[in-house]
Protein backbone atom coordinates (compact mmCIF):
# COMPACT_ATOMS: atom_id res chain seq x y z
CA UNK A 1 0.00 0.00 0.00
CA UNK A 2 2.83 2.04 1.12
CA UNK A 3 4.55 1.46 -2.07
CA UNK A 4 1.81 2.11 -4.47
CA UNK A 5 0.99 5.85 -2.97
CA UNK A 6 4.93 6.78 -3.41
CA UNK A 7 4.19 5.75 -6.82
CA UNK A 8 1.24 7.93 -6.99
CA UNK A 9 3.22 10.70 -5.22
CA UNK A 10 5.97 10.51 -7.32
CA UNK A 11 3.18 10.65 -11.06
CA UNK A 12 1.64 13.45 -9.48
CA UNK A 13 4.78 15.19 -8.59
CA UNK A 14 6.25 14.57 -12.39
CA UNK A 15 2.95 15.70 -13.77
CA UNK A 16 2.98 18.64 -11.92
CA UNK A 17 6.17 19.11 -13.14
CA UNK A 18 5.20 19.22 -16.60
CA UNK A 19 2.43 21.12 -16.26
CA UNK A 20 3.64 24.13 -14.29
CA UNK A 21 6.91 24.43 -16.50
CA UNK A 22 6.84 27.48 -18.69
CA UNK A 23 9.16 26.47 -21.08
CA UNK A 24 9.86 28.43 -24.13
CA UNK A 25 10.67 26.26 -27.66
CA UNK A 26 11.82 28.28 -31.06
CA UNK A 27 9.40 27.74 -34.01
CA UNK A 28 8.92 28.38 -37.09
CA UNK A 29 5.36 29.31 -38.59
CA UNK A 30 6.56 26.47 -41.48
CA UNK A 31 7.16 23.93 -39.03
CA UNK A 32 3.80 24.44 -37.38
CA UNK A 33 1.75 24.34 -40.65
CA UNK A 34 3.31 21.13 -41.45
CA UNK A 35 3.00 19.53 -37.91
CA UNK A 36 -0.63 20.64 -38.13
CA UNK A 37 -1.08 18.89 -41.46
CA UNK A 38 0.22 15.84 -39.36
CA UNK A 39 -2.22 16.18 -36.59
CA UNK A 40 -5.27 16.57 -39.24
CA UNK A 41 -4.69 13.16 -40.19
CA UNK A 42 -5.52 11.37 -36.67
CA UNK A 43 -7.57 8.51 -36.85
CA UNK A 44 -7.97 5.22 -38.40
CA UNK A 45 -6.81 4.21 -42.30
CA UNK A 46 -8.62 1.51 -44.23
CA UNK A 47 -7.65 -0.10 -47.29
CA UNK A 48 -10.22 1.39 -49.63
CA UNK A 49 -9.15 -0.90 -52.46
CA UNK A 50 -8.37 -3.81 -51.00
CA UNK A 51 -9.66 -7.03 -52.02
CA UNK A 52 -13.08 -8.72 -51.40
CA UNK A 53 -12.97 -10.05 -47.86
CA UNK A 54 -10.06 -7.88 -46.47
CA UNK A 55 -12.01 -4.66 -46.60
CA UNK A 56 -12.04 -2.63 -43.35
CA UNK A 57 -8.70 -3.77 -41.87
CA UNK A 58 -6.75 -1.08 -40.33
CA UNK A 59 -3.25 -0.20 -42.14
CA UNK A 60 -2.25 2.59 -40.66
CA UNK A 61 -3.57 4.94 -37.20
CA UNK A 62 -2.86 8.91 -36.52
CA UNK A 63 -2.94 10.01 -32.81
CA UNK A 64 -1.67 12.89 -30.71
CA UNK A 65 0.29 12.63 -27.61
CA UNK A 66 2.26 14.66 -25.15
CA UNK A 67 -0.04 17.31 -24.57
CA UNK A 68 0.01 18.22 -28.35
CA UNK A 69 3.38 18.30 -29.32
CA UNK A 70 3.70 14.79 -31.04
CA UNK A 71 2.06 12.57 -33.56
CA UNK A 72 2.26 8.81 -33.57
CA UNK A 73 1.95 6.62 -36.58
CA UNK A 74 1.42 3.43 -36.14
CA UNK A 75 1.44 0.99 -39.47
CA UNK A 76 0.07 -2.47 -39.51
CA UNK A 77 -1.17 -2.10 -35.55
CA UNK A 78 -1.64 -5.66 -34.40
CA UNK A 79 0.53 -7.68 -36.84
CA UNK A 80 3.73 -8.99 -37.10
CA UNK A 81 4.90 -5.51 -39.45
CA UNK A 82 3.58 -3.47 -36.74
CA UNK A 83 5.96 -0.27 -37.06
CA UNK A 84 5.62 3.20 -35.22
CA UNK A 85 6.97 6.81 -36.63
CA UNK A 86 7.01 9.09 -34.49
CA UNK A 87 6.74 13.41 -35.39
CA UNK A 88 7.86 16.26 -33.33
CA UNK A 89 9.01 19.31 -33.95
CA UNK A 90 12.66 20.00 -33.35
CA UNK A 91 13.39 23.81 -32.62
CA UNK A 92 12.57 25.37 -35.91
CA UNK A 93 12.37 22.13 -37.78
CA UNK A 94 9.76 19.48 -37.92
CA UNK A 95 11.36 16.11 -37.33
CA UNK A 96 10.63 12.27 -36.82
CA UNK A 97 12.02 9.07 -35.28
CA UNK A 98 10.64 6.04 -37.19
CA UNK A 99 10.73 2.24 -35.08
CA UNK A 100 11.10 -0.22 -38.03
CA UNK A 101 10.82 -3.34 -38.49
CA UNK A 102 14.60 -3.68 -39.29
CA UNK A 103 15.24 -3.11 -35.93
CA UNK A 104 16.36 0.13 -36.71
CA UNK A 105 15.69 3.51 -35.93
CA UNK A 106 16.59 6.02 -38.02
CA UNK A 107 15.53 9.56 -37.23
CA UNK A 108 15.10 12.23 -40.00
CA UNK A 109 14.16 16.01 -40.91
CA UNK A 110 11.61 18.12 -42.66
CA UNK A 111 13.84 19.94 -45.70
CA UNK A 112 11.18 22.09 -46.15
CA UNK A 113 7.41 22.13 -47.62
CA UNK A 114 6.99 22.85 -51.19
CA UNK A 115 2.93 23.54 -52.15
CA UNK A 116 1.21 19.92 -50.76
CA UNK A 117 4.76 18.19 -50.34
CA UNK A 118 6.51 17.50 -46.98
CA UNK A 119 9.92 15.52 -46.83
CA UNK A 120 12.22 14.36 -44.56
CA UNK A 121 15.66 12.91 -44.93
CA UNK A 122 18.24 11.08 -42.90
CA UNK A 123 19.53 12.78 -39.82
CA UNK A 124 21.04 10.32 -38.18
CA UNK A 125 19.94 6.99 -35.67
CA UNK A 126 20.52 3.96 -33.56
CA UNK A 127 21.64 0.53 -34.70
CA UNK A 128 22.33 1.68 -38.27
CA UNK A 129 25.82 1.56 -40.11
CA UNK A 130 24.50 3.96 -43.13
CA UNK A 131 27.74 2.51 -45.01
CA UNK A 132 26.07 -1.00 -44.50
CA UNK A 133 22.76 -1.62 -42.83
CA UNK A 134 19.02 -1.52 -44.91
CA UNK A 135 17.44 1.17 -43.33
CA UNK A 136 14.87 4.06 -44.04
CA UNK A 137 16.95 7.46 -45.66
CA UNK A 138 14.00 9.51 -46.66
CA UNK A 139 9.96 10.12 -46.88
CA UNK A 140 7.58 12.22 -48.47
CA UNK A 141 3.78 13.06 -47.64
CA UNK A 142 1.74 14.42 -50.53
CA UNK A 143 -1.45 15.72 -49.41
CA UNK A 144 -3.12 15.34 -52.35
CA UNK A 145 -6.64 16.24 -50.58
CA UNK A 146 -8.16 16.34 -46.60
CA UNK A 147 -9.05 12.29 -47.34
CA UNK A 148 -5.83 11.58 -49.82
CA UNK A 149 -2.06 10.78 -49.17
CA UNK A 150 0.49 9.82 -50.76
CA UNK A 151 3.84 8.45 -48.60
CA UNK A 152 6.92 7.47 -50.27
CA UNK A 153 9.47 5.80 -48.06
CA UNK A 154 13.20 5.47 -49.62
CA UNK A 155 15.31 2.57 -48.25
CA UNK A 156 19.20 2.87 -49.07
CA UNK A 157 21.62 -0.05 -48.27
CA UNK A 158 25.14 -0.37 -48.79
CA UNK A 159 25.23 3.58 -48.59
CA UNK A 160 23.29 4.07 -51.86
CA UNK A 161 19.08 4.01 -52.72
CA UNK A 162 18.11 0.57 -52.29
CA UNK A 163 17.57 0.83 -56.15
CA UNK A 164 21.11 -0.17 -57.03
CA UNK A 165 20.64 -3.67 -55.34
CA UNK A 166 18.66 -5.38 -57.65
CA UNK A 167 18.27 -9.53 -56.88
CA UNK A 168 18.24 -8.93 -53.12
CA UNK A 169 14.59 -9.66 -52.11
CA UNK A 170 14.76 -7.67 -49.38
CA UNK A 171 15.95 -4.41 -50.82
CA UNK A 172 13.77 -5.29 -53.58
CA UNK A 173 11.30 -4.02 -50.96
CA UNK A 174 13.50 -0.38 -51.49
CA UNK A 175 10.61 1.81 -51.77
CA UNK A 176 6.92 1.49 -49.99
CA UNK A 177 4.44 3.84 -52.12
CA UNK A 178 1.28 3.92 -50.12
CA UNK A 179 -1.65 6.17 -52.07
CA UNK A 180 -4.51 6.23 -49.59
CA UNK A 181 -7.56 7.48 -50.76
CA UNK A 182 -10.83 8.12 -48.30
CA UNK A 183 -14.28 7.40 -49.78
CA UNK A 184 -15.98 9.06 -46.29
CA UNK A 185 -16.79 7.53 -43.18
CA UNK A 186 -18.75 7.38 -40.40
CA UNK A 187 -16.86 9.85 -38.14
CA UNK A 188 -15.29 12.67 -39.78
CA UNK A 189 -11.61 12.18 -38.48
CA UNK A 190 -11.26 8.65 -39.78
CA UNK A 191 -9.94 8.64 -43.42
CA UNK A 192 -9.99 5.36 -45.73
CA UNK A 193 -7.22 5.65 -47.35
CA UNK A 194 -5.93 2.87 -50.37
CA UNK A 195 -2.83 1.61 -48.76
CA UNK A 196 -0.63 -0.59 -51.87
CA UNK A 197 2.73 -1.00 -51.41
CA UNK A 198 4.23 -0.47 -54.81
CA UNK A 199 8.00 -1.36 -55.75
CA UNK A 200 9.02 0.63 -58.68
CA UNK A 201 11.36 -1.36 -60.99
Amino acid sequence: MNARLSRLAVLALVLGACTAASVTHSSSPAADAAFERLVALKGDWVNADAPAGSQGTIVANYRVTAGGSAVVETLMPGQAEEMLTIYYKDGSKLALTHYCMLANQPRMRATGMEGNVLAFEYAGGDNIDVAHDMHMHSVSFTFVSPDELRTDWQGWADGRPGSEHEGDPQIDQREFIEHWRGPGNERADTFSPDHRGETEQ
